[in-house]
C-alpha cells in the first residue's frame, strides 16, 4: 500500500498526524498530486492547524493559475464530506464549507471566529473572493456581450 493510500485510511479513522506525515512524503515524491495536497488541508483541518491548512489550499489555487476555486472545491469536496470536522470548530467548518461553495454557511461561521489568529486563512478567504469576484465578472461580461449581441440581432 502507498503513502497516499495508508494517509486516506489513517485520516477516514480520525488519526490526522499520521495522515499529515504521510501525505507529505507522497506530495514529496509527486508534487504536481492535487488529491494528496486537497487531502492533506484536510487533515490540518481535522488537526486544529487552520493556517497550514489555508496555505496548502492556497498553494493550490496559485497552482491552478487561471483556475476558479471550484477546481479545489471539486478535488476537495467528497473527501471533506466523508470526512468528520466537527471537532475543528467555526473556523475549520467554515473553511470546509467554503471549500464546498457553501458561501453564506461560511460566512456565517467565520463571522463569529476571531481569523487575526490564523492570517493564512484570511490570505486564502481573500484569494477565493478575488477568484470568486473575477469568475463572476467575466462571467457577468460574457452575459452580457451575449445579451448585446442578440439585441443588435433582432434590430
Amino acid at each position: 500500500m502507498d503513502n497516499e493510500m495508508l494517509a486516506n485510511r489513517y485520516l477516514l479513522n480520525g488519526d490526522p498526524k499520521r495522515a499529515i506525515a504521510l501525505y507529505r512524503e507522497a506530495i514529496e515524491s509527486k508534487p504536481d498530486v492535487e488529491a494528496a495536497r486537497c487531502r492533506l488541508a484536510v487533515a490540518y483541518l481535522q488537526d486544529g492547524r487552520f493556517d497550514e491548512a489555508a496555505d496548502q489550499l492556497y498553494s493550490i489555487l496559485e497552482d491552478r493559475g487561471e483556475a476558479t476555486p471550484d477546481c479545489v472545491a471539486s478535488r476537495c469536496r467528497g473527501f471533506v464530506k466523508s470526512t468528520e470536522l466537527a471537532a475543528a470548530g467555526d473556523i475549520g467548518d467554515g473553511l470546509c464549507r467554503l471549500v464546498n461553495g457553501e458561501i453564506e454557511d461560511a460566512r456565517r461561521l467565520l463571522a463569529g471566529s476571531d481569523l487575526t489568529r490564523y492570517p493564512s486563512v484570511t490570505k486564502l478567504l481573500s484569494r477565493l473572493a478575488e477568484l470568486t469576484l473575477s469568475g463572476r465578472s467575466a462571467a457577468a461580461t460574457a452575459s452580457s456581450s451575449a445579451t448585446d449581441f442578440d439585441s443588435s440581432e433582432n434590430r
